[in-house]
């Protein structure tokens, strides 16, 4: 996934043959694909939110995210 300088917030994905584009219209995000490649392109969307989803499930279970923030931190400028 490639971010794109647009006044929008616009990515372009590419993945094998295939090539979308992602633009974010306020609360909606806007998905252009050709019409060959939209059943791939939504199970490649639908596996990024089921991996963001259970990231973010695991994140609740462990301690706190500003924790977390504050330990990676930690260290970096000694």
């Amino acid at each position: 996934m490639h971010r794109l300088h647009t006044n929008t917030p616009t990515c372009r994905v590419l993945k094998d043959d295939i090539a979308f584009t992602l633009i974010q219209d306020g609360e909606t995000l806007r998905i252009h694909v050709s019409i060959a490649s939209q059943h791939v392109a939504r199970m490649i969307l639908l596996e990024e939110l089921l991996a963001l989803s259970d990231l973010l499930e695991s994140t609740k279970q462990m301690k706190g995210l500003d924790e977390m923030g504050s330990d990676l931190m930690s260290g970096l400028f000694v």
